[in-house]
């Protein structure tokens, strides 16, 4: 099997053992009133300086940084610390003075910027051709609004000699590091993960690198329940099987693939695997039943952590 230079496993259980990094954007809608006057003791108009093919920050600047301290007042020495806060901020100005002229424009600094709840945008929030309201990145690309996670590369660690004496692949068990995601309230299933902005999938056979990413199923002794897949015999890798699958942990395998049908994708976590009949007995039915030669994979497999 193929192993890359930097080795991860994303193994998605219930212990939730996953190895991995991650890492929304959102623009706004400006229309509102027509005032003169605003309260600048929460915003600094100077403006600061912009790449030259970047737009020009106009009006009354109201700074935010998601590196900040709490308790930021929207200046550009003691920025607020999320969007929120600057959109509480231009709410209250409205309710008092109202907008300046030439408007505001809420300056992020580059970085990420966590989001773990919808931020809604209302009629409350908009400015006027004159005062307009503006959101905007203080250097381009540089503000990223993400509901994902950031994890440092610090807080991995290697496995320990039982977990890699789990692993199927030699080469492997040396380059594999791991986390527990719960307690970075992660948990479940469901999340997609990234390192340096490269997708990470879940450990399966066969890789998706592999010449044949599929396996396919084979005749069932037992045509009525379609809930029991049996893998084709013949192929090379499904032989594999027999000695890989003996490391697999049945409470957590799944399998994913086209069953009953070309264009019917589905996902079936596993009840039973019967390694010496190649039977794979299914939690649920394939909506289409299962039919010879579909095409399937095994995943969600720890043993099988070996590349991303």
């Amino acid at each position: 099997m193929k192993i890359s230079k930097r080795m991860l496993s994303l193994f998605l259980a219930c212990l939730f053992c996953i190895f991995a990094f991650t890492g929304c954007s959102g623009d706004t809608d400006t229309t509102p009133e027509d005032t003169t006057t605003a309260d600048t003791t929460a915003a600094d108009t100077t403006t600061p300086p912009t790449d030259d093919k970047w737009p020009e920050v106009e009006g009354t600047v109201i700074y935010v940084d998601g590196a900040a301290k709490d308790g930021g007042d929207g200046t550009k020495d003691n920025p607020f610390k999320n969007i929120p806060e600057a959109q509480a901020k231009i709410r209250e100005i409205k309710a008092g003075d109202g907008l300046p002229e030439g408007g505001i424009t809420v300056l992020l600094a580059s970085g990420e910027y966590n989001v773990t709840e919808t931020i809604s945008f209302t009629e409350e929030d908009s400015g006027t051709a004159e005062s307009p309201i503006r959101y905007m990145s203080a250097e381009k690309n540089g503000a990223v609004l993400t509901g994902g996670t950031s994890i440092p590369a610090s807080d991995f660690s290697p496995l320990s000699d039982e977990e890699k004496a789990r692993i199927n692949d030699e080469a492997a068990k040396d380059k594999v590091l791991k986390i527990d995601l719960t307690k970075y309230g992660i948990s479940g299933t469901g999340y997609d993960f990234f390192i340096n902005g490269e997708r990470l999938f879940l450990s399966r056979y066969p890789n998706v690198s592999a010449e044949d990413p599929f396996l396919r199923t084979g005749l069932n002794d037992k045509a009525t329940n379609f809930d029991i897949l049996a893998i084709n015999e013949f192929e090379e890798q499904a032989l594999a099987i027999k000695e890989r699958g003996l490391n697999w942990d049945i409470g957590t395998l799944c399998t994913a693939g086209y069953l009953g049908a070309s264009y019917s994708f589905e996902k079936h976590s596993v009840k039973e695997l019967d390694l010496e009949k190649l039977n794979v007995t299914l939690n649920s039915k394939p909506y289409y039943g299962i039919n010879v030669l579909d095409k399937f994979y095994f995943y969600n497999i720890f043993a099988e952590t070996d590349e991303f």
